[in-house]
């Protein structure tokens, strides 16, 4: 392997260390990509699927752990979508859309886990407790004094 296409391996999974990376890479082949060990996949494929982890842009070795594991589980719920598509009977539509579905939901929870160990995800909320007595009004929101009431004072 070139030096540079060892640097952009351990760029794709966020990690400086080649274990990691070849752990990563290993796992990928064996999730994403179809054949097996009497016909390994193409290098083509292997290619594309490590394009889309690039496309994540995993910072550090738990982001390449989650960006490995969204393009399997995107991976598997494509090809259960083409199962569905090929489905005969009700019980396979059922199995197989069953399944995509499934996928496709774990993957968008994936993208949320992502998005919250990145720090966007997160939300902030005040409550604050107001005790009003009967017969007594109260706003909701956000107040603003106005330039009138602040001459008044």
């Amino acid at each position: 392997m070139e030096p540079i296409d060892a640097l952009r391996l351990l760029s794709a999974f966020g990690t400086a260390e080649p274990g990691f990376a070849n752990l990563m890479l290993s796992g990928l082949i064996n999730a994403a990509c179809d054949g097996g060990a009497a016909h390994p996949p193409g290098s083509r494929e292997v290619n594309d699927a490590l394009a889309a982890v690039t496309g994540i842009g995993a910072r550090d070795e738990t982001e390449g752990m989650l960006a490995t594991q969204m393009i399997a589980t995107h991976a598997a719920a494509i090809r259960a979508l083409r199962h569905l598509k090929a489905s005969d009977t009700i019980t396979q539509q059922n199995s197989n859309g069953n399944l995509a579905v499934k996928l496709l939901r774990t993957f968008t929870m994936q993208i949320e886990a992502l998005q919250r160990y990145r720090g966007k995800g997160q939300q902030k909320v005040t409550v604050e407790h107001v005790h009003i007595n009967a017969g007594g009004q109260a706003i909701v929101g956000t107040v603003h004094p106005t330039s009138a009431s602040r001459e008044s004072k």
